[in-house]
């Protein structure tokens, strides 16, 4: 993936650990308000998600259109999804795409610090086994893994995970 607002975040679903796409598009509104518009995921977690980002990083979102999809009909509910909905929605307004191969999770909160989410080795293996070179994580995720070709990265919160993702 290397467009503008696609990343590919790990989901936890019961016992299975599952791949998905988040897309978003960020568009000048050519109203008077602001759309939102979200497919597959917590509407009000996505709107914690971009008040973070307009407070942390002084973005102007409020005057755009923003429409979230989860690729393939899914609906999430994990906050395991936060980190990749925030790099999505900066990908898109930058129009500027996450570096490639690198797949993304972990819980955001409102300072905009990364939190620690379940599960982060099985994470891990299925995006080894999707190929994925490199996933960015929760720096307090951090521990020994059995990875093989896999390279954890980790951030503490959403400006180190920009920096990483951006960086050309």
């Amino acid at each position: 993936l290397s467009k503008p607002g696609s990343v590919v975040s790990a989901i936890s679903e019961g016992r299975r650990v599952l791949l998905v796409e988040v897309q978003s598009l960020v568009v000048g509104s050519g109203y008077g308000m602001a759309k939102r518009t979200f497919l597959g995921l917590d509407p009000n977690r996505a709107n914690l998600m971009i008040a973070a980002i307009e407070k942390m990083f002084c973005y102007k979102l409020g005057v755009n259109d923003i429409i979230i999809n989860i690729v393939g009909g899914l609906k999430v509910k994990e906050p395991a999804l936060d980190l990749a909905l925030v790099l999505s929605i900066i990908s898109s307004y930058k129009r500027e795409s996450v570096i490639k191969d690198v797949g993304v999770f972990g819980e955001v909160g409102l300072t905009g610090e990364l939190r620690p989410v379940p599960n982060a080795e099985k994470r891990l293996l299925e995006f080894e086994k999707m190929g994925f070179t490199a996933a960015l994580m929760p720096a307090k995720n951090k521990q020994s893994y059995k990875l093989k070709t896999i390279k954890p990265i980790y951030a503490n919160d959403i400006n180190e995970a920009v920096q990483v993702m951006f960086k050309k």
